[in-house]
């Protein structure tokens, strides 16, 4: 699949079921939030993008503990219910792989299992966009399904949605920012079939100083 077919097919697929997301997934969100209390650890600074914010939890958890944060995300419906739920938060609907320098630069990036629908080349922009968005020192958090192939999936909400998948391993994602220091990452074992039964890695990487 080409990158703008798998664009789209993610993107329609996540407005069809963002009014089912909330109610399948709040309290696997909240439970993952400790991991991103770990990377809110790890700068300094107070502004945060998370790109593929989806319905929000992230970006409105670390505008409760101070941080500016905005969320970015292609889907439409997925935002309305970001902004019903935070509307004290910031939200704006772009593709992820074409953001304006207009944005500026920040502290941290976040990525909560929005790599699982990058293939390879998509992967590789992704980098150069967060080397573009992070200062010096500053952190990118990912969160992933684990795995080690590509495959067209039924989405656990409505079977009746293709969509396409990558699940990664740990070591493409280090190899992906080998030139970042890796900061911490955990793991944990899968809640059940609504978000498949891998196991889903957490990792943080500090992007270097340029001497």
């Amino acid at each position: 699949m080409t990158i703008k077919d798998i664009t789209k097919q993610v993107t329609a697929a996540y407005d069809k079921i963002a009014n089912e997301y909330q109610n399948a997934y709040a309290e696997t969100d909240e439970f993952d939030l400790k991991y991103v209390e770990l990377f809110s650890q790890l700068f300094q600074g107070k502004r945060v993008v998370d790109l593929g914010c989806g319905i929000g939890t992230n970006a409105a958890y670390l505008t409760r503990k101070g941080f500016d944060v905005i969320g970015i995300d292609n889907s439409r419906k997925m935002l309305d219910v970001a902004k019903d739920l935070y509307p004290q938060n910031t939200f704006m609907q772009m593709n992820i792989l074409d953001l304006p320098s207009s944005l500026g630069k920040f502290d941290g990036v976040i990525l909560s299992y929005v790599v699982n629908h990058f293939n390879k080349e998509m992967l590789n922009k992704l980098k150069t966009v967060v080397d573009n968005l992070l200062f010096d020192d500053g952190v990118v958090y990912i969160a992933a399904h684990l795995g080690n192939e590509e495959r067209i999936v039924s989405d656990p909400l409505d079977a009746n949605i293709q969509l396409y998948y990558n699940f990664l391993s740990a070591s493409t994602l280090n190899k992906l920012f080998q030139n970042y220091d890796r900061m911490f990452i955990e793991t944990r074992t899968s809640f059940g079939e609504e978000e498949f039964l891998c196991d889903k890695v957490f990792i943080a990487y500090r992007k270097k100083a340029v001497l």
